[in-house]
């Protein structure tokens, strides 16, 4: 999808491959996407993966559901110029929603790496996630200005550049909820690299974190219940 697409007043379509249905992606084959004028895969609706080896890069994000992304397989591999998975759904309150029950998942995003409105939700899999360019970075917010609340002021002190002025670039990223129950995670994130607007539940899963910024940083609640980390 290169930079001459013709869009309409919606921006439309936004993706190399666009749904403004509910898109399924199944089977044993190879996809290679690249979306070099906005985002690589996108649905309107509820976006499932279940199977394949799955290749994307984009200028913009390279994995979007509005209402849902769903992944219970496959291989994903995504190099995204802003968020690497995502879902942005922020007027229904049951979606905007990412759910991963499995797969192998390689993403380089230089913004969030998965990304949620409502609620992450990994139960298992493969993770190598490196957002901004990985670890050791410096962060000056706190994340919550990509879902439309001001980010702090860092205790350096800022001449020009005002904390909103850097955009978000944690490795797992919710607004209400990231709850972990299974899964490998290697992550190296130029700021935080498990984030909640809100709570965060750890129940299992190997989980190796490098980060500029906070390792888990809930804004409400953070509660562990299992699981190996290493910070």
């Amino acid at each position: 999808q290169g930079s001459g697409v013709i869009v309409n007043a919606d921006e439309e379509p936004s993706a190399a491959i666009f749904s403004k249905a509910d898109l399924t992606i199944t089977g044993k084959g190879k996809l290679t996407v690249i979306g070099d004028y906005n985002d690589g895969i996108t649905s309107k609706d509820d976006l499932v993966i279940t199977a394949g080896i799955i290749t994307v890069k984009a200028a913009s994000d390279g994995i979007v559901g509005k209402d849902s992304v769903s992944v219970a397989g496959g291989s994903i591999t995504v190099d995204a110029g802003k968020d690497g998975i995502r879902s942005t759904n922020d007027e229904e309150p049951d979606k905007g929603n990412i759910v991963i029950h499995g797969g192998t998942f390689v993403i380089k995003a230089a913004n969030d790496g998965i990304q949620a409105y409502n609620v992450v939700d990994i139960q298992g899999g493969d993770f190598d996630i490196t957002t901004g360019g990985g670890y050791p970075g410096k962060s000056t917010t706190s994340g919550n200005e990509a879902f439309g609340k001001p980010g702090m002021k860092p205790f350096s002190s800022q001449t020009t550049a005002t904390v909103a002025d850097e955009e978000s670039k944690k490795a797992v990223k919710a607004g209400q909820l990231v709850v972990i129950s299974g899964g490998e995670f290697a992550i190296s994130a130029y700021d935080d690299a498990i984030h909640s607007n809100t709570e965060i539940m750890i129940k299992g899963g190997v989980i190796e974190l490098k980060t500029g910024d906070d390792a888990m940083h809930a804004d409400s609640r953070l509660t562990i219940q299992g699981g190996q980390i290493n910070v």
